[in-house]
């Protein structure tokens, strides 16, 4: 990955990609590569469809889809530094080898390196999936003012609820948005009908 600035960045990746990206799925994969294939099915579903995006963008949407046979001229045509984005492949390779992320701490069965042509780049940019904040609430739903006493009758679940993230949001969770909202969603229906009492 490398931030083109400060409305996106490029994700570059090798030859090798397609079985990069299989080899990770089993470990969740991440950026939501696994997320466009029916449940059950198998990875390379998973696989041919990022593939035939990957292309039809370099077809279709040449803005956001680069390919070349060489670092210096991808460096070119996302218009970076070709001897730094050397330095920073390199750099990344060499962590491969080593099989630690010293640099930014990915999980070593995420770590492909970046080494045979040709090289791909597709950009990214930045956008809201979640809100790390939200409302401070308490262990019973319960919306909170700033002397964390609940304002009565106002409850938060689900994704306008605080108290859930510190920093980011985990994207490889499974059910992380979803499940709460529906889990959290149950249990203040089941308070609120008197089904279970505070203990």
């Amino acid at each position: 990955m490398y931030n083109g600035g400060s409305d996106h960045a490029w994700s570059i990746f090798d030859a090798n990609w397609q079985n990069d990206l299989k080899s990770s799925l089993e470990h969740g994969g991440g950026m939501f590569w696994d997320t466009f294939r029916p449940y059950g099915s198998d990875y390379q579903v998973a696989v041919d469809g990022h593939t035939k995006t990957v292309e039809n963008g370099i077809a279709e949407t040449p803005d956001y889809y680069k390919r070349a046979d060489t670092l210096e001229e991808l460096a070119e045509m996302i218009e970076v530094d070709p001897a730094e984005l050397k330095a920073t492949v390199e750099r990344y390779n060499k962590l491969c080898k080593e099989g630690e992320d010293k640099d930014f701490y990915k999980e070593n069965h995420f770590l492909f390196p970046v080494e045979e042509g040709p090289f791909t780049a597709c950009m990214v940019a930045p956008g809201l999936l979640a809100v790390c904040g939200g409302i401070h609430i308490s262990d019973n739903f319960e919306v909170l003012n700033e002397n964390d006493e609940p304002i009565p009758g106002l409850y938060a679940i689900g994704n306008c609820a605080g108290d859930i993230y510190a920093v980011d949001y985990p994207i490889n969770i499974q059910g992380n948005s979803h499940g709460r909202c529906l889990v959290q969603g149950k249990c203040l229906g089941e308070q609120l009908a008197g089904v279970y009492q505070e203990i």
